[in-house]
């Protein structure tokens, strides 16, 4: 039964939209989802009109807008189906960008983009029919695309089941005349709720609702027509079944770690601390990382608060981390011994962990790096000012780099200083355009720098390099376009062109349900073939001479990223590795294989290795027969050394920077038992912490300001937990 539920954008414009949903048992559980799936408020005492907050724009979201700004919006639909064929537009996978909502409906869909720059069109291909339809991200909905799926879809119709029985006409009519009354009342009600209640219009997208909704029509469609008042539960018992059913979710969780931990396999686990920004109380974020079936979860533990008068040192976390796996009945000593972390590296948390497996965080790492390369120490100013009266210096101390430029002496503490000049100004511009309201008048927003993270100085740049014109007009009109008089639009660009290399790296390490620990190393080595690359320009060549110093003092390549390199078959042989590391990294992987238990029934393949998701075969070329081939010499190694035969097997597969390594080792895990073992306990483990901070993310929009006051910590843990268990459920 067809759902008349609006999306957001349809609903904003009173257009019609609906499709089929999955029901809920019972109203109440319904009711729990959609508060934890949808991150909505829960009603509290002594509060009232409480609504979802809107999403704040991330580093993520800056790309797309900037790509909304190029005008393609005089293309017809013929003239995009021309380029199509001509090969000057390509089309791309939707589904794939996490940040697609109706990930289900894109799948069935691509984007139409310009091959040249990958910038987006307004325009979208179905997968089936080839047949190309006008849409916007922003301007339109997704009505007519469902639609055309559901009745209009060639490939769809041909596919479908022809009945014996034909339904009357007068079916047809009828069936359909009640739908678009039921949409109409649906509509109008959706308008009265998100009026009434101050709810945002994104509400109607969210799963958690639809899923409520669906709910509520399968127990009208059984019981006939009953009031709301009786169904639907007071705010207290929501709250409370919130938590009981965080707590039967949490036991049921620990019983998956325990299973993991019992047989041999390692896990992974991220923590990091939070402050809120209401009552500015601390939190403690705890996830795990645990591999099944060959595919990485990653789940929520704890949200644990951590009171005021507890400081946060180093045996105080400890303590708290370590009570945190008793709580799921896992003793401190396995803790120790099968848990891998991965943090930042502070100081208190690096010593907490020190009794346990550790692993840096490389996005951390990154901005680390970042953060010393934009920011002139005490020392080096003073060290600067001394060269100034030295007319050429080639080496000084603490590495600090004087070379001569072509019109005088340039440094990279001046080059520095001269590039944080130039933020100054551009924050100085942002900060007008908002203050006075002219940003409204832009086509996109331009965003603010946050001093604290490197990737806002990059959208800020780019947000007002891509509407450098339009900025200036506005400026001239109101008699300020002497704020942009000192901006150098080319030092920007070539400010730009150094950070790119360290974005993309971040969001490779960022991933989730995927292997992202090698991709550490293999960053760690691109990033310094892209630093060490010569530069014409003085102030790019200065960025990277100091980027790759910085990057080799403080970005830490241990143990647990060289193994999970070396079970990355086209990468077994770690050339990147100086010889002797690869003989100690050869005789790790023995040990954890001596380390860990017989796998014979822990690490099998797949029952059906057709629905392991697997894009390739990964099986070794065989030798074809011969005459001679009794007297040919045999390579093959006589052991049980399973680290000699692997990397003596030649495999055959393409080289792709998507590669999944669980999904290799998924195929070779007959082959390879053991070392198919170790790599299941390796690769849970994550190349960064974001994890931690994307429940922080979460617990923010649940925790506001409207609510601070009265939410407590445990139905703040509860929803959070939920919500991660709703994700999880949604990626299985």
């Amino acid at each position: 039964m067809s759902t008349p539920v609006p999306s957001a954008r349809t609903f904003s414009r009173y257009n019609i939209c609906s499709g089929n949903y999955r029901p809920c048992a019972t109203a109440t559980e319904t009711l729990m989802y959609c508060v934890a799936g949808s991150m909505a408020s829960l009603p509290t005492a002594g509060s009232s009109n409480e609504g979802l907050q809107e999403p704040q724009p991330t580093a993520s979201d800056s790309e797309d807008i900037i790509a909304r700004s190029i005008d393609l919006t005089h293309l017809t639909k013929v003239e995009v189906q021309s380029k199509l064929k001509s090969g000057e537009f390509v089309l791309v996978d939707k589904s794939k960008d996490g940040r697609a909502r109706n990930e289900q409906l894109w799948r069935k869909f691509q984007s139409i983009v310009n091959k040249k720059d990958s910038k987006s069109t307004e325009f979208v291909c179905c997968c089936d029919c080839q047949e190309v339809f006008k849409h916007h991200s922003q301007k339109s909905g997704t009505t007519h695309l469902k639609t055309h799926l559901q009745s209009g879809c060639k490939v769809n119709k041909s596919a479908k089941h022809v009945s014996h029985t034909q339904t009357a006409i007068t079916g047809f009519i009828t069936n359909n005349t009640r739908q678009k009354h039921a949409r109409s009342v649906a509509r109008k009600r959706a308008v009265e709720m998100c009026a009434k209640d101050v709810r945002p219009f994104s509400i109607l997208e969210g799963e958690g609702f639809r899923a409520f909704a669906q709910a509520m029509i399968d127990i009208g469609a059984q019981m006939g027509k009953v009031s709301a008042e009786d169904i639907l539960p007071d705010r207290r018992t929501v709250s409370t079944d919130a938590t009981a059913l965080f707590q039967q979710k949490q036991q049921e969780l620990a019983k998956t770690i325990q299973t993991h931990t019992s047989s041999g396999n390692m896990i992974g686990a991220t923590t990091d601390l939070w402050t809120d920004d209401v009552k500015h109380q601390h939190y403690m974020s705890l996830t795990i990382h645990v591999e099944e079936d060959w595919t990485l979860m990653s789940r929520l533990v704890t949200l644990k608060h951590i009171p005021s008068n507890i400081k946060k040192t180093a045996v105080n976390l400890r303590s708290e981390i370590f009570n945190s796996f008793k709580d799921l009945h896992i003793e401190p000593e396995t803790v120790k011994s099968r848990v891998v972390f991965t943090t930042d590296c502070g100081a208190n948390v690096v010593k907490a962990l020190s009794v346990c497996n550790w692993i840096g965080c490389g996005c951390h790492q990154l901005a680390t790096v970042l953060r010393h390369v934009f920011v002139v120490t005490r020392e080096e100013e003073t060290y600067f000012n001394v060269l100034l009266n030295i007319e050429e210096v080639q080496q000084a101390e603490d590495d600090v780099v004087v070379v001569r430029g072509e019109d005088g002496v340039e440094c990279e503490v001046e080059i520095i200083q001269i590039v944080n000049k130039q933020m100054e100004a551009l924050s100085k511009v942002v900060a007008h355009l908002k203050r006075t309201g002219l940003n409204g008048e832009l086509p996109n927003s331009v965003y603010q720098e946050n001093k604290t993270r490197w990737n806002s100085r990059l959208n800020s740049m780019r947000s007002v390099i891509r509407q450098m014109d339009n900025i200036v007009s506005l400026l001239q009109r109101s008699d300020q376009s002497i704020l942009v008089d000192d901006i150098d639009v080319d030092l920007l660009n070539t400010v730009c062109d150094f950070l790119k290399p360290f974005e993309d790296a971040t969001k490779d390490m960022e991933a989730d349900h995927v292997p992202t620990l090698h991709k550490a190393v293999l960053w760690y080595f691109e990033l310094q073939k892209i630093l060490s690359t010569p530069s014409s320009v003085q102030i790019r060549r200065s960025l990277n001479e100091r980027a790759l110093r910085f990057l080799r003092q403080k970005f830490v390549i241990g143990t647990f990223h060289k193994v999970a390199v070396f079970l990355c078959p086209m990468f077994r042989r770690l050339m990147m590795f100086p010889i002797d590391e690869r003989s100690g990294v050869l005789a790790q992987v023995r040990q954890f294989i001596n380390d860990f238990p017989d796998p014979t029934d822990t690490c099998q393949a797949p029952s059906n290795p057709r629905n392991t998701n697997c894009d390739h075969e990964y099986a070794p070329v065989a030798k074809r027969p011969y005459r001679f081939a009794a007297f040919e010499d045999d390579d093959t190694v006589e052991s049980d050394d399973e680290v000699a035969q692997y990397l003596q097997t030649t495999f055959n597969f393409p080289p792709d920077e998507s590669f999944n390594p669980l999904k290799f080792w998924s195929n070779s895990a007959q082959q390879f038992p053991k070392l198919a073992h170790v790599a299941r306990s390796i690769f849970c483990c994550p190349a960064a912490s974001s994890a931690s901070e994307r429940a922080f993310s979460n617990a923010g929009a649940v925790y506001s300001k409207r609510r601070g006051g009265t939410m407590s910590a445990t139905t703040l843990e509860a929803l959070c937990f939920l919500h991660s268990e709703g994700r999880c459920a949604n990626d299985t």
